[in-house]
């Protein structure tokens, strides 16, 4: 249903959780491949900062809406427990990236360590969170899609007017 849902030009926040956030997650791995070919710093810093700030604002979503609802939902909580400690991993690498500037000879790096960092982080969600979310039979993915998106309006709308 979901494909059928894309495929006839249904709004994002007509998309189940899964299928929503894992949208999120290649649009932020689109940047990182668009980052690996651009030469100018300054399309590189405004990568960089839409990199930061759509991981920030995936994350949020996440942690304040689908979490909660898994950690009800699933009775492994390992899985919850697992992608919390990766979001804190990569917070504390977009906090290093930000407080080092774009000509620094480490910048690169770290925005390597952190696109190698989300990559691990989607394949995470995708073989074993999202599965169990899709199978659990507890979870109304498509109520829990619309609230995410909502959400993610309204910190890009809040991001928006800083």
């Amino acid at each position: 249903m979901t494909n059928v849902a894309r495929e006839m030009g249904f709004a994002p926040s007509m998309l189940d959780a899964t299928t929503l956030l894992s949208s999120c997650d290649q649009e932020i791995v689109n940047l990182f491949a668009k980052y690996e070919r651009v030469q100018s710093l300054i399309e590189k810093q405004n990568l960089v900062e839409m990199i930061c700030k759509t991981s920030m604002i995936n994350m949020q979503i996440e942690e304040e809406i689908f979490h909660p609802v898994l950690k009800v939902a699933l009775k492994e909580k390992g899985i919850v427990s697992s992608v919390t400690m990766s979001h804190a991993r990569l917070k504390y690498l977009i906090s290093e990236i930000e407080n080092i500037h774009a000509d620094s000879e480490i910048y690169d790096i770290k925005i390597r360590v952190l696109g190698e960092h989300v990559k691990e982080y989607v394949k995470e969600k995708q073989t074993r969170l999202f599965p169990k979310a899709n199978t659990s039979g507890k979870i109304d993915l498509w109520r829990l899609g619309e609230q995410l998106a909502l959400r993610k309006e309204e910190l890009k709308n809040m991001f928006a007017s800083r």
